[in-house]
């Protein structure tokens, strides 16, 4: 418990803390601060005893915020609650909603495992940075103050793998992950809402890599510290691969992953560390599926090859989930050959054996040509920077047939383009224009035509 300073002292406190219905909570954290020249002061914090009551000695004179916080309870915060001539507080806590479910290694309820879950008061995601496994904090816990943007707890899982939080806001946005060194969830987070009941979250046996940077004589190459961007590509035996954009943190960085169930067998495993100037990478390494293996990354100062991570949005800020397709062009117009792979938990990996002064990208489910694809500089951006490019504002065209696996023929401003659509099929940033279209239904050719104008929704339909 701490003591305010005396000089600034005048009277003493009682806090009392119940929940709704009027029964006390014990154990309540209180917390009491006040503005200063270097920000919130935390001048007294304390837990109420067994009858919900805490008494403080005394508080300034000028007024102070007051944080209350109890399991299954959403916390209490209050600006300005007390001052020196308040002399009691009482607190009603407000239970909030609850969010259940069950956690299956397959089809086996997984008892005793951990579900974290990280709750947004103010409504702002949190980051993908956050949200990599390597940069959680490893106690699993991270203590509410007045200022904080997340809320983060961690419950376990019971004898039927049942799992239950409670004393959410139903404002909050929220993230639940399995927090096991052996399990892990795919894909490994999951949004939710509170007030959700019987969620599932099913999870296979995690392939967990570590990563470290081999030490230099003499320091030279030594990681600078902080941050650091860690880009990582796994492909198994038959050449099909997947990419994952993490962090490290001084010379030591972690991913955890779960093949997909194609994979079989040890897979190779290629890495990048990247900070400023400062790069390490490391050799081609075999792992086996559902091991824990470490992986050495050497200092460099030749970068071999490129690579940045694109974050490619719709006009409305969402990202384009259905792939993208990339083209790179050197300083004389030349074209330079790219792969591109999904990056994890977001955007695409763009690879080139140069760098490229600039990129072109079109969403695959978007209907343009390239002459009106967004145009990315890439002529400064550091190897491994994310960048964030937007699909031009266009409008919605939404293809609809009776049977799944038909043949379409759509026609319009860009060409003729043959489609194989299950049920529906949907562009976005779709130009302007006279679009048809052709398709056999029960052996007649049935066709169907829509202007398409400005940023509005289109309908090719052909149920009627």
């Amino acid at each position: 418990m701490h003591a305010p300073d005396s000089s600034a002292l005048d009277s003493g406190l009682t806090i009392s803390v119940c929940r709704q219905g009027g029964s006390s909570i014990p154990g309540a954290k209180v917390s009491i601060s006040r503005l200063s020249a270097g920000g919130r002061e935390c001048i007294f914090s304390g837990a109420t005893d067994a009858d919900g009551i805490l008494g403080v000695v005394s508080v300034p004179s000028e007024a102070c915020s007051v944080l209350i916080s109890a399991p299954g309870f959403l916390p209490w915060f209050r600006e300005a609650a007390v001052s020196g001539d308040t002399r009691r507080l009482d607190v009603t806590m407000d239970s909030g909603l609850g969010l259940s479910g069950v956690v299956l290694a397959g089809d086996r309820p997984l008892a005793g495992t951990t579900v974290r879950l990280v709750a947004n008061p103010r409504g702002r995601w949190p980051t993908a940075e956050f949200l990599s496994g390597s940069v959680w904090p490893q106690s699993g816990r991270v203590a509410l103050v007045p200022d904080s943007h997340i809320s983060d707890v961690s419950v376990p899982t019971d004898e039927d793998g049942v799992f239950e939080f409670r004393g959410l806001d139903p404002l909050w946005q929220c993230v639940l992950a399995v927090d096991d060194a052996k399990w892990l969830a795919s894909p490994p987070f999951l949004l939710v809402r509170p007030g959700q009941h019987d969620l599932r979250i099913v999870v296979d046996t995690a392939t967990t890599l570590q990563f470290r940077v081999q030490a230099v004589g003499d320091g030279v190459g030594a990681p600078p510290s902080g941050m650091k961007d860690l880009l990582v590509s796994v492909r198994d035996g038959s050449g099909d691969s997947r990419s994952f954009a993490t962090s490290m943190e001084g010379g030591l960085g972690f991913l955890r992953f779960v093949p997909p169930t194609t994979w079989s067998g040890s897979l190779t495993c290629q890495a990048v560390a990247r900070a400023g100037d400062w790069m390490a990478a490391a050799a081609p390494v075999s792992v086996p599926i559902g091991a824990t293996s470490w992986i050495e990354l050497s200092p460099a100062t030749d970068p071999v090859g490129w690579c940045v991570i694109l974050d490619p949005e719709w006009a409305d800020g969402s990202l384009c989930e259905e792939g993208v397709s990339v083209r790179a062009y050197a300083d004389a117009g030349q074209p330079i050959r790219v792969s591109v792979s999904r990056a994890h938990p977001q955007g695409y990996l763009i690879r080139a054996d140069s760098r490229p002064l600039r990129l072109q990208w079109l969403a695959k489910d978007c209907l343009r040509e390239w002459r009106d694809a967004p145009v990315v500089d890439v002529a400064i951006a550091p190897v491994g920077s994310r960048i964030r490019s937007s699909m031009p504002v266009g409008a919605d065209l939404l293809v609809t047939v009776p049977d799944v696996s038909t043949q379409v023929l759509l026609e319009g401003p860009f060409g003729a383009l043959s489609l194989t659509v299950n049920r529906t099929m949907r562009f976005r940033s779709v130009v302007s224009g006279d679009y048809s279209a052709k398709a056999d239904l029960g052996g007649t050719s049935v066709r169907r035509s829509v202007s398409v104008a400005g940023s509005g929704s289109s309908h090719l339909n052909f149920l009627h």
